[in-house]
């Protein structure tokens, strides 16, 4: 009997390169996310920092310009901490994407997966049935010639 080919071999092979890619750009939209996480939390730190020097300068009676110019560089850290928020809202919704079409691409393979195990158990399977067959065929043979 020939030896087992399963004919989707390269489909399957496909599959799991779809999957492969898809857990790579899954990879670096996390990647992505946490180096926006980092940003976030700096931004959130100079705001913190800002208004711990706002709050001297107010006790040390500083001029109105310097209060002035620290509530702009304020007012300027929130807005960076707004686009920051929608930069992070926006990676996330495409690594939920991201995942969506990963759990889709394992689900792909896993079916091809399936179908050649049934294939390979499908020639095992005949080819016990054909060793068998040559068995008896050889034992009959020698109960003839006995």
């Amino acid at each position: 009997m020939k030896r087992f080919q399963f004919r989707l071999e390269k489909v399957l092979q496909l599959k799991a390169h779809v999957e492969r890619q898809c857990q790579q750009e899954l990879a670096a939209l996390f990647h992505r996310l946490n180096q926006a996480k980092e940003r976030m939390k700096e931004i959130n730190a100079r705001r913190q920092a800002c208004q711990q020097e706002r709050n001297q300068l107010v006790r040390n009676g500083s001029s109105r310009l310097d209060l002035m110019m620290l509530e702009q560089y304020q007012r300027s850290l929130l807005n960076q901490a707004k686009q920051q928020a929608l930069f992070i809202q926006a990676i996330q919704q495409q690594v939920s994407e991201k995942q969506r079409e990963l759990r889709g691409a394992m689900k792909e393979k896993e079916k091809f997966q399936q179908y050649r195990e049934q294939k390979w158990s499908e020639y095992r399977t005949a080819l016990q049935k054909e060793e068998q067959d040559f068995l008896d065929e050889v034992a009959i043979r020698n109960f003839r010639y006995s």
